[in-house]
């Protein structure tokens, strides 16, 4: 933080549009750590990099930078509180879900049994076939709950053994059905910067921005801004051509410990992104919760009408607080994965279209003009690998000084003694 305020103290002070050695020269700070605090600065703050007609970088601040850069440290220390707040609001609500929903499906059982029996009790007919109708409904929910939530152990033992590591168990399922299973582009940022990382190294230390382009969310054909990012991430340098073109040069991903080979292949040739999935759950599965929720939406609302009438039994007095839970909780859990479904029809959609932009600058780069084959001509003349190969080491922290090998044995005259007979 110390020299984040000197290099920007000094933009300040050269009116925000600077060279590297301008601010080394106002900060006192080395040039290397200047031109690493430059990307940094500009990438932060929303700065440009411009190119002189000689060839020189200039990087020009925008007047409010302290501001900008403060706006931004605000916003991300309430996004991050947000996002905790959101993380903890989002798991009790989760947890409430799963619980009420064997709550919600035993009450209903419970009342709709009550109201029966009453019914057949004050049935002036006395007809059996009330009694039996009476009795069967709930049996057979309660069959069905004991069935799904205690099942029999040696079935369970059964299914376990036969069922995938990745199959979701009941409650899981439900969960699923009604939150789903997350995003599935949460480590997007780490892919990003494998990838940016390989393409680099690929290319040995050296890359024009046609190359990172399909790398990032918003890459422009009219500005080269997005790059900086990656300067700040990988400590790289700007270089300019005769003809006023960018390469940017990474010296530190120039040098490797031993030979490797690159590890991307054409599914990397791009950033893509993951679809959302409904749910990870099961057709069966799926299938199931859907059914307990009808099931549970059509008790609820059937006992909100039922105990509508002015004779309600006695002994249902306790159930009608909890009416209006029931039937709220009994519509939220079919509401809830309906409207999930249609947002993440929205979300897909955005992915769809940025996948196909992304890709968009793979292919240009694929089908590369004349003019993209000469920036990357003038790109590969900055291209070099340097493997330290063991021969190379002069010192190594798990030997003692006595064991350190004598770099003057390598002078010419020591070898001529080793090749005479």
């Amino acid at each position: 933080m110390e020299m984040r305020e000197r290099v920007l103290k000094a933009v300040e002070s050269l009116n925000y549009r600077v060279t590297v050695g301008d601010v080394s020269a106002q900060s006192g700070l080395q040039l290397a750590l200047v031109q690493q605090e430059l990307n940094s600065l500009a990438a932060a703050a929303e700065g440009s990099l411009q190119v002189s007609s000689s060839g020189e970088i200039v990087y020009a601040f925008d007047r409010d930078t302290k501001g900008i850069l403060e706006r931004k440290d605000r916003n991300a220390q309430l996004k991050a509180l947000l996002k905790k707040i959101g993380e903890t609001l989002f798991y009790l609500v989760r947890i409430s879900f799963g619980i009420l929903l064997v709550l919600s499906l035993l009450i209903i059982v419970v009342a709709i049994f009550i109201l029966m029996t009453a019914n057949s009790r004050d049935d002036d007919n006395g007809r059996s076939s009330s009694r039996d109708g009476g009795g069967f409904f709930p049996s057979f929910l309660i069959y069905d709950l004991q069935y799904l939530f205690w099942p029999d152990p040696y079935a369970q033992r059964t299914q376990r053994r036969g069922r995938n590591q990745d199959e979701l168990g009941f409650l899981e399922s439900i969960f699923s059905f009604l939150f789903g299973d997350g995003d599935p582009n949460r480590n997007l940022d780490e892919r990003r910067w494998q990838a940016i990382g390989n393409i680099i190294r690929s290319n040995q230390g050296v890359v024009i921005a046609e190359q990172l382009a399909p790398y990032f969310d918003n890459p422009r054909v009219d500005s080269e801004d997005f790059v900086l990012p990656a300067l700040v991430k990988f400590d790289g340098l700007p270089e300019v051509s005769e003809a006023g073109e960018i390469i940017y040069r990474f010296p530190q991903l120039q040098t490797q410990a031993q030979e490797r080979t690159s590890s991307l292949n054409r599914t990397t040739e791009f950033l893509q992104e993951q679809l959302w999935k409904f749910s990870k759950a099961s057709g069966g599965q799926l299938a199931i919760a859907g059914g307990l929720g009808t099931l549970n939406f059509v008790g609820a609302w059937y006992l909100f009408f039922a105990l509508s009438d002015a004779s309600i039994p006695s002994e249902l007095f306790w159930i009608l607080p909890l009416i209006g839970v029931l039937v709220t909780y009994g519509t939220l859990f079919l509401a809830i994965p309906a409207v999930r479904y249609f947002v993440l029809q929205y979300l897909n959609r955005g992915i769809v279209d940025r996948n196909s932009y992304r890709s968009s600058f793979a292919r240009q780069l694929r089908e590369a003009n004349a003019t993209l084959k000469q920036k990357l001509a003038f790109a590969r003349q900055f291209a070099t690998k340097k493997v330290i190969a063991s021969d190379d080491v002069i010192y190594s922290s798990d030997k003692s000084m006595l064991e350190q090998r004598d770099t003057d044995l390598d002078a010419k005259r020591f070898k001529d003694l080793e090749d005479q007979p």
